[in-house]
């Protein structure tokens, strides 16, 4: 692999501007509608790609001017294709699976609550509310 930076024929620590008129300048000279040397092609080929690697940060090895725009954002899901899909799954296990309404208990505050759940339970499931994980979160930290 190349060294974008010797392609160009600039230091590492160029500006912005060095490495435009660099480019420019070598993609002048070897441009195949203007210089008809077999191998302007290639080299023009050449130029473009370490002007890229350098202008986008592409490359870890060289960084450039990196601009990174991470997403964050949580996707939409559909809901009722998941409950599907993992219905399904489970069904080929042999365990009945749909959508059933499950009463939850919290042990600590006592605070009662149904849920959606997949599988159909017939006691009450005891767990631990958002309220009283939150309070011993915050307690404990």
């Amino acid at each position: 692999m190349k060294d974008p930076y010797e392609v160009l024929g600039i230091p590492r620590n160029a500006s912005r501007e060095e490495i435009e008129e660099a480019f420019r300048k070598l993609a002048r000279k070897y441009h195949p509608d203007i210089n008809k040397d077999p191998e302007a092609r290639k080299k023009f080929e050449e130029i473009v790609w370490a002007y890229n690697q350098i202008k986008d940060g592409k490359s870890p090895e060289f960084p450039g001017f990196l601009e990174v725009d991470f997403d964050f954002s949580v996707p939409e899901v559909d809901v009722e294709k998941v409950y599907d899909i993992m219905s399904k799954a489970l069904e080929a296990f042999g365990i009945k699976a749909g959508r059933f309404k499950v009463k939850f208990r919290c042990p600590v505050c006592g605070r009662e609550w149904e849920e959606d759940t997949l599988v159909e339970v017939s006691d009450v499931v005891e767990e631990v509310c958002n309220s009283c994980v939150s309070k011993t979160f915050l307690k404990n930290a």
